[in-house]
């Protein structure tokens, strides 16, 4: 291995792009060509095939971003630079890349995304815009994310609707690897404070998401309170989450298939449907609570 330091300025040229100057002391490495004495030039450090490789994330970790040095790298800041690199060493702009796929209905993809340092979290419940792009233009979409707000990845399930552009785009070409941007994190549709000792949760189709944050928060967080848990799908084949929630210790869980028979419930939500989830002790917490813990829409939550 060779390197070298700089302790004041050096300005590098990434991805052969544009100079610019850093004020700062970082550590970059190259390898030597065999039989040589001879460095590389750091413009080589994109491509494997020259035996060349440059840590430029150690650049990102241990530079301190201000606005002086997006000035030194203008017009378009360091952040257009870096991103030549690696798309998600962004400082200022939240991205994700997907790590894992998988499709658990026949009209729905899970998403397991790893997001960047600018991504700054979410509450159980809230939506993000998702931009993909789709036949060269950038399509944003709003989704609710699956997972519980402390875990690392965000987990995203998308149903495919007819016509959907994004959402049969990502179902039929979403792969490990694709980097997307996240950003615009909303939403008051989350849990109440303090919790009450008893919440029933309704969701409808791919709506299941936000309420399955909210249930996955509350096991990460040791809940010991009594939750019932009802979801209406067209069959059991495009029931979400089923495995998962049927080795679930201490939730009711009831199923209601709106196009199929051998549901719990059958049809869709009603008067009756509301007595059978709670008639095990496990009772609406208010009507303002019960809306917060079920759906801003109670017709939202219905597959048509």
């Amino acid at each position: 291995m060779g390197g070298h330091e700089c302790d004041r300025a050096s300005k590098l040229h990434l991805a052969g792009t544009a100079n610019w100057t850093l004020c700062e002391r970082v550590q970059l490495f190259t390898h030597v060509k065999p039989n040589t004495n001879k460095l590389k030039p750091l413009t080589y450090g994109w491509y494997s095939h020259h035996g060349v490789h440059m840590f430029t994330e150690t650049l990102v970790r241990r530079s301190r971003w201000s606005p002086l040095l997006d000035l030194l790298a203008g017009p378009h800041g360091v952040d257009r630079y870096i991103e030549l690199v690696n798309p998600t060493w962004t400082r200022g702009k939240a991205r994700a890349r997907i790590v894992a796929v998988r499709r658990q209905t026949p009209r729905s993809v899970t998403l397991t995304l790893a997001p960047n340092r600018a991504f700054t979290g979410f509450k159980a419940g809230q939506h993000l815009n998702l931009t993909v792009e789709v036949d060269g233009r950038r399509r944003p979409r709003c989704y609710s994310p699956a997972s519980a707000d402390c875990d690392r990845h965000l987990e995203l399930t998308i149903g495919r609707h007819e016509g959907g552009l994004v959402s049969t785009y990502l179902y039929d070409h979403a792969r490990t690897g694709m980097v997307v941007d996240i950003d615009s994190v909303g939403g008051d549709f989350t849990l109440p404070d303090p919790l009450p000792r008893r919440i029933l949760f309704v969701s409808g189709g791919s709506g299941i998401t936000p309420v399955m944050s909210m249930l996955r928060t509350l096991r990460a967080g040791r809940y010991d309170g009594e939750i019932a848990f009802v979801h209406y799908a067209r069959s059991a084949a495009e029931a979400c989450y089923a495995d998962e929630l049927a080795d679930m210790t201490g939730v009711r869980v009831l199923h209601g298939y709106t196009r199929d028979q051998g549901g719990d419930l059958s049809g869709h939500f009603d008067a009756d449907h509301l007595v059978t989830a709670t008639e095990q002790r496990v009772a609406q917490v208010g009507t303002d609570e019960a809306g917060r813990a079920g759906h801003h829409d109670p017709h939202a939550l219905l597959p048509s």
